[in-house]
């Protein structure tokens, strides 16, 4: 697995990481910054939304061994306990960008309670794109169903 180095220093649970990675000046929003390098000097991605397959990159540079399950798992829960997210909910949805699924935060007004996806997108579920993992995919994961 390739490694994507972070600002973020680790922290006791993955949860509390990937808020801090996701918060961008005091607010949750998109993925911070990472880089191909520990000295942090070559820039991999600017702050933006991030592909389940760079999200498992990220944490297991950080802190190596963590299974898709438990990354799919944290990712899904923070919206089924969202004391840090009151206003803003982890999102996921097909990005035509770069053919994959991606995360992000988005204020809660604009999306179902229930959903964490683009339900506009319901019809690519199954579509995994350039990615390895479809929503479906990493929905399963998330169960322990994969």
């Amino acid at each position: 697995m390739r490694k994507l180095y972070t600002i973020i220093e680790k922290e006791k649970t993955l949860r509390e990481f990937i808020i801090k990675l996701f918060t961008i000046n005091g607010y949750l929003d998109r993925c911070n910054v990472t880089f191909l390098d520990k000295e942090m000097t070559k820039l991999e991605c600017k702050v933006a939304r991030r592909s389940f397959e760079d999200l498992l990159s990220i944490v297991n540079t950080v802190y190596e061994n963590i299974s898709e399950n438990e990354l799919a798992k944290t990712l899904f829960d923070l919206n089924k306990n969202p004391e840090e997210t009151t206003k803003r909910r982890l999102c996921i949805y097909y990005c035509n960008d770069i053919t994959k699924w991606v995360f992000r935060f988005y204020d809660k007004k604009y999306l179902d309670n229930t959903l964490m996806y683009d339900s506009n997108q319901t019809f690519i579920q199954n579509q995994k794109g350039s990615g390895k993992y479809s929503f479906k995919d990493i929905y399963k994961i998330a169960n322990g169903e994969k």
